[in-house]
């Protein structure tokens, strides 16, 4: 008997093509074993079980959830299925071709089958509702094609003998007795995103099976993502930055193929809890865990704390006042007969470059925008201390404005510029760490 055993959630439109495609099948001894992740009540597959009597249903309930990563639905399929043969697939992956009976005449021992796969576009998937002749004048075309998508969801072969050999489990085939000396999917990468397909290769490898890419017959992969443009959140970084250590610095480094102990492919699990509670700790540590799960949050929060302590109205209000004095002192020695004399272009460019500044920051005092209130305080502040630099590193500097007052006036200036670039240094500070992650 073959087992089909797929994780599924949220696509059943996509998921009753793929079970359309298997039925045309000539193989009648098989089963479906579709894990269903907790998807939407108008996304339960149970109403299909009519139309398609091959299908079993697990349904885990989205309350239970405690992981991010197929590995969890995938293993509990596995122990569910019954047959010898097993098919691991994705919902979404449609059959061109009798890969059925393809799988019993060619599976045996020792031997991963990993079918090809053509992702296919927003449009063409469209095209498989629309026009009912266009897979099969499309497939005619598809094995002249030599293209792999660039990214996610484009059209192309994600994987192909020649043109993308990769052998990810889109669909593919492996005897029961091989998978259960591997221990299934490895449950350590629950806690995270991605990498569980890389990791059951690798394993695959380790133990010496024999891995064959088969071009034909093959799967479409219908296209299932959203144009959703927003950067991912910490979270979403963090798990996948999570698993993508565990396998580089773990998995990979190791000759060992088997996975997780003989309790894998229980949801309830508390020794898998544990045991990717421990993985986080170990790839991370729990301060830099914690620093980077809460990311988007505790540090933003940190910040604006910090910030609006040091926005107080008291200390705008002293610098502010402070700065129009030290202003006021300079420009009446511009206007001055020494002025008249002494003054250089250099010194003009810096004071209308300081006005320019000062300008800007009146505005945006007016406006109520702090922010760019702080960055141009502290822009007029540093083209002031310039300007009275300037004047003092001349010869005849003195007569303009005298050493103890520049001195001094130089202080006031530079206190006031670090007190600024301190503001926009803790503003930001979550970016800086996310360029870390």
């Amino acid at each position: 008997m073959i087992s089909v055993v797929t994780a599924y959630y949220n696509r059943k439109e996509l998921f009753t093509r793929t079970l359309e495609t298997m039925a045309q099948s000539k193989v009648s001894n098989y089963e479906v074993v579709a894990v269903d992740d907790g998807s939407e009540d108008n996304q339960r597959l149970e109403p299909l079980q009519k139309e398609f009597p091959f299908l079993r249903v697990i349904r885990l309930e989205a309350t239970n959830k405690w992981y991010s990563n197929p590995c969890i639905p995938f293993n509990i399929g596995l122990r569910e299925a019954r047959g010898e043969v097993i098919i691991l697939q994705n919902p979404e992956c449609l059959h061109e071709g009798d890969i059925l009976n393809y799988v019993q005449e060619s599976a045996a021992r020792g031997v991963y089958l990993s079918f090809a796969c053509f992702s296919l576009n927003q449009e063409q998937t469209g095209e498989l509702t629309t026009n009912t002749k266009w897979k099969s004048e499309f497939t005619s075309k598809i094995q002249a094609l030599d293209t792999k998508p660039l990214r996610d969801g484009e059209s192309g072969w994600y994987n192909h003998s020649i043109y993308n050999p990769r052998a990810y489990h889109f669909c593919s085939t492996i005897m029961r007795e091989d998978l259960s000396l591997l221990g299934g999917f490895d449950e350590r990468y629950a806690g995270g995103t991605a990498f569980d397909d890389d990791d059951l290769l690798h394993r695959i490898r380790m133990a010496g099976l024999n891995i064959r890419i088969v071009d034909s017959p093959f799967v479409y992969h219908q296209h299932h993502y959203t144009s959703n443009s927003n950067a991912p959140s910490a979270e979403q970084t963090f798990r996948l930055e999570r698993n993508k250590k565990l396998f580089f610095h773990l998995t990979l480094p190791s000759t060992c193929f088997r996975a997780n102990g003989e309790d894998w492919g229980n949801q309830n699990e508390q020794n898998a809890r544990n045991l990717n509670h421990e993985i986080e700790s170990i790839l991370l540590g729990t301060a830099n865990y914690f620093e980077q799960l809460r990311l988007g949050e505790c540090w933003q929060a940190h910040s604006k704390m910090v910030t609006e302590t040091l926005l107080s109205n008291e200390m705008l209000t002293l610098i502010d006042s402070s700065l129009s004095v030290l202003g006021t002192i300079v420009e009446h020695r511009r206007g001055s007969l020494a002025g008249k004399l002494l003054w250089r272009s250099r010194f003009e460019r810096l004071w209308q470059e300081f006005l320019k500044s000062n300008h800007a920051r009146l505005n945006f005092e007016k406006s109520g925008d702090k922010v760019k209130f702080i960055k141009f305080l502290g822009k007029s502040a540093s083209s002031l201390n310039l300007l009275l630099s300037s004047i003092s590193s001349t010869k005849f500097g003195r007569f303009l404005i005298s050493d103890s007052m520049s001195s001094a006036i130089q202080k006031q200036t530079q206190t006031t510029a670090d007190w600024c670039h301190k503001i926009q240094t803790i503003k930001n500070t979550p970016t800086s760490l996310k360029n870390r992650i």
